[in-house]
């Protein structure tokens, strides 16, 4: 890069205008070279070439090619081939230029005048060594606090921070107490599997799944004639108020209801119907308009018939999807015939109400982790399931609550939906898996000489900077697990996406992808339980639990990155549509 070089991208720039540029590169093709300006969209004007930076195919030679090396673009109609020569970001003041970066420099005006200085790459750039520690869950030795837990032969409520060892002396309790039938149930499938490799290593045998699968199962199994299917898109206010306590209140009422109007006593969807299908009783939960008529149409649309059963008449082969999927699936009756995780608990407190039996499995020793994250009836149908005389080994921490729905109050109020008023409580002190920089950070918010927050003006800066430190962890231990960790799903989602054209990252919205080795775009709840050797924290991130628990998910590293907009550039009149230009104006390959 030299200062005509230089003038030559300002004099583009001027002539791409109103356009926003955000780079500027030059590939060849079958010996013709060609310059182009990664942009807010993709045109001709004026004799430059603009590609838009999130669409245009040929953007990916920009992020993810290497210098003087050939790049192969797939399409959905060819290949394009070419040899990425050179390529540079640039900055704005207003109309004017202000600095462009090249991979080995940073060139900044002052006046009239261009000056450059080695690129300097943020601190975390530079790596730091691992910590010390094993990956396995089990793998450590117990400190004698954690040891007095796992020696406790009784029920008993766990506490402690992130990276504590909750989880890990839960599961070598399964192993000391060596009960015959152990259950172990954990919020997510991907602890879920953290758990079963665990306890494969200890030798110890326990069914080990997720609350929500475990509740669905057994209430099938305890009450006849439920759906086959669960939905899995019920909306949050529909989750709130079935999860709501004082539905228990409304109990008495439904059942009376049911017996009297439809004359049966056997527990089932018509009371689920009776219950969430009423909006008198929706309003004596205090809900407001809005969150009732929601219950009320989700609640409708699960008593109708799927079209399978609506065309029950048509030959069957006529109705599979190519996908396999139901035809219903992503459509307006999704929800047809379907039950919702959270109507598994109410159904047996309906039958606690009834004081009637029905038929469950039970257990001598049942574990719950991430207790916090669960609601009172939840917890109840959870202790029914213990056998007499059968342990209880309950594990959580406050400080990691991140869902509104479950109503959590306070350790007091689940000890006593356990049933655990008399048991024992033993509190970890000490972290084993975050370094104590990153844990101040889980804790106060305060970023730190070891936890540096890095800020970018546009969206391309972001893909540049944060795909080239990913991949310079990468380089430095091939073997890493990181995580990046956003806002929201939807957000996760988009960045995962951008990511992409720089570095191989895995967008995993139930943390079920998360592995050994890798990078995945995630968000918060998905990796409760779970630790990496190294964050990308997004931030603001939602909430201050959030931070904890997204920054506590650290063995070694979080890094924080303020990405100014994750929106792409709307598509106005000026801007043209951004995805296509008359191919006289520009060539994508």
């Amino acid at each position: 890069m030299d200062t005509t070089t230089i003038a030559a991208i300002e004099d583009a720039v001027r002539l791409a205008a109103p356009a926003r540029v955000f780079a500027w590169f030059v590939v060849e093709r079958e010996g013709r070279r060609r310059t182009l300006l990664l942009a807010d969209r993709t045109e001709g004007r004026g004799g430059v070439a603009l590609v838009r930076w999130d669409h245009a195919p040929l953007a990916e030679a920009f992020f993810a090619g290497e210098l003087g090396q050939p790049y192969a673009i797939e399409t959905d109609e060819r290949t394009l081939e070419g040899t990425l020569l050179a390529r540079a970001r640039v900055e704005h003041a207003g109309p004017e230029l202000s600095a462009v970066i090249t991979d080995s420099a940073r060139w900044t005006r002052l006046a009239k005048t261009w000056v450059h200085e080695p690129r300097a790459r943020p601190e975390v750039l530079r790596g730091r060594p691992a910590v010390a520690g094993s990956r396995g869950i089990v793998d450590v030795e117990l400190d004698a606090r954690q040891a007095a837990a796992v020696a406790h032969d009784d029920s008993l409520l766990i506490l402690g921070e992130a990276g504590f060892g909750k989880t890990t002396v839960a599961l070598h309790r399964v192993k000391r107490l060596a009960r015959a039938r152990n259950l172990v149930l954990v919020p997510t499938p991907a602890l879920a599997a953290v758990c079963r490799r665990g306890l494969d290593r200890l030798g110890a045998s326990a069914e080990v799944t997720t609350v929500d699968a475990w509740l669905l199962r057994e209430a099938r199994k305890a009450f006849a004639g439920l759906p086959r299917r669960a939905s899995h898109h019920a909306n949050a206010a529909v989750i709130r108020t079935k999860r709501h306590p004082a539905i228990e209140g409304l109990l008495d009422d439904v059942l009376a209801e049911v017996a009297t109007e439809q004359k049966t006593t056997r527990i089932g969807r018509a009371h689920l119907l009776a219950l969430f299908g009423d909006r008198p009783r929706l309003l004596a939960l205090g809900l407001g308009e809005r969150t009732i008529s929601e219950v009320l149409e989700h609640t409708h649309a699960q008593f109708e018939e799927t079209t399978e059963q609506a065309f029950a008449h048509v030959d069957r082969d006529r109705l599979e999807s190519l996908d396999g999927r139901s035809l219903d699936d992503g459509t307006p009756t999704e929800h047809a015939d379907t039950i919702d995780f959270e109507d598994a608990p109410v159904l047996f407190a309906l039958a606690r109400a009834q004081k009637a039996k029905v038929r469950r499995t039970t257990y001598d020793h049942i574990v719950v982790d991430e207790a916090q994250e669960l609601a009172p009836m939840e917890l109840t149908a959870i202790a029914g399931a213990l056998s007499r005389g059968g342990v209880l080994t309950v594990a959580g921490d406050a400080h990691q609550q991140l869902d509104d729905t479950a109503y959590f109050t306070g350790w007091p109020a689940t000890r006593a939906a356990l049933g655990l008023v008399d048991a024992e409580t033993i509190e970890l002190e000490e972290s084993y898996r975050c370094p104590a920089p990153v844990l101040a950070y889980a804790r106060s918010g305060a970023p730190s000489e070891e936890v540096v927050k890095s800020t970018f003006a546009d969206p391309v800066e972001q893909i540049v900077e944060v795909g080239a430190v990913l991949q310079g962890w990468m380089d430095a231990d091939p073997g890493a697990s990181i995580a990046v960790i956003a806002p929201t799903v939807a957000t996760a989602e988009q960045l995962a996406e951008r990511l992409s054209k720089a570095i191989a990252v895995t967008f995993t919205p139930d943390g079920a992808a998360v592995a050994e080795r890798g990078i995945v775009v995630t968000v918060a709840e998905a990796l409760k339980g779970l630790e990496v050797d190294d964050v990308v924290l997004v931030v603001p991130p939602k909430s201050d639990r959030h931070r904890y628990v997204a920054a506590t998910r650290a063995r070694r590293r979080v890094w924080l990155v303020n990405l100014q907009s994750m929106r792409s550039p709307e598509r106005t009149a000026n801007s043209g549509s951004g995805d296509a230009a008359p191919s006289s104006a520009v060539d994508p390959s």
